[in-house]
Order: C-alpha cells, then sequence, then structure tokens
C-alpha cells in the first residue's frame, strides 16, 4: 500500500465472521460483507432520523466496532437513509445494495 492510500475493504476472519453471524441482526456474513436483518434497518433509520447516532445504534444493537469497523455504521445509515427516502420502508426490505434489480414491464 502507498502512503495515504486507505484500505477500502476490510476481510473479516473465519473467528470474527462466527462473532457476527451470532448477531440477531445480521441476516449473512461472508469475509468481505454483512447482509444486515431488514427489520435492523427500518428501526437503525428511525433512531437515526430521531436524532441517535449510527455509532449508538450500531453498539445498542451489539456490534463490535473494531470487527466492522468504526466508519461503517455511519456508511450503512447514510445509504439506508436514502433508499428510505426514496423507496421508503418497502426498499429497506428488498435494499439490492446497489445491485442491478431488474423488474418486469
Amino acid at each position: 500500500m502507498r502512503r495515504g492510500e486507505v484500505m477500502s475493504k476490510r476481510i473479516l476472519s473465519k473467528k470474527e465472521q462466527q462473532i457476527l453471524s451470532e448477531n440477531k441482526n445480521v441476516l449473512n456474513v461472508t469475509s468481505k460483507s454483512i447482509t444486515y436483518r431488514p427489520e435492523f434497518k427500518i428501526i437503525a433509520v428511525k433512531k437515526n432520523l430521531m436524532g441517535i447516532s449510527p455509532m449508538s445504534i450500531f453498539i445498542e444493537a451489539g456490534f463490535n466496532l473494531d470487527i466492522i469497523g468504526i466508519k461503517q455504521p455511519y456508511r450503512c445509515l447514510d445509504r439506508w437513509r436514502r433508499v428510505y427516502k426514496t423507496n421508503g420502508v418497502e426498499g429497506l426490505r428488498c435494499d439490492s445494495r446497489g445491485k442491478r434489480v431488474f423488474q418486469r414491464v
């Protein structure tokens, strides 16, 4: 890594994956991604809109910030708020995280 370069993606160890998978707010976890339960996303967005910080929401939900990263709660809430603003609660239930979703015409 060059000076000033920031590692954008963290690789989760098997132990970290195991710890995360035991959290009731996690639907799935791999070495490269965490899929959060839709119910958690909805609650998190509503709490955040009431003024609770992303970090507080994730800590209260039992996440270890040393594992997921201190910036992860902010990234997630930014994305989830955008989805909520555009598509409401239903958007959070089927958030495709940037993946193409094809609709029948």
